[in-house]
């Protein structure tokens, strides 16, 4: 099933990096394996409290949803059995 998801960050170098980040561990997370559309819009928009108008990038991203990624986690193995002696 296609699928979309949108994306909103500033239009700084900084901004870029964290997007970046960002991007990367939701398509880990959510094992997306095929992208089919990629849209990017630049524009302002209000930030803050003050709703001060500020440069942004708005990125839609289209893409169909694979199983979901194995999540190791610690409880998991702290509830594993023990190994008995015989």
């Amino acid at each position: 099933m296609l699928k979309v998801k949108h994306f909103i960050c500033g239009a700084s170098y900084a901004s870029l990096d964290y997007f970046d980040e960002d991007m990367n561990k939701w398509m880990a997370a959510n094992n997306i394996q095929s992208i089919k559309n990629v849209h990017e819009f630049y524009g302002q928009a209000p930030v803050g409290m003050s709703g001060h108008q500020e440069n942004v990038i708005f990125v839609s991203v289209w893409y169909e949803e694979g199983a979901p990624a194995p999540v190791a986690s610690k409880a998991a193995a702290e509830t594993s059995p023990e190994p008995v002696a015989s």
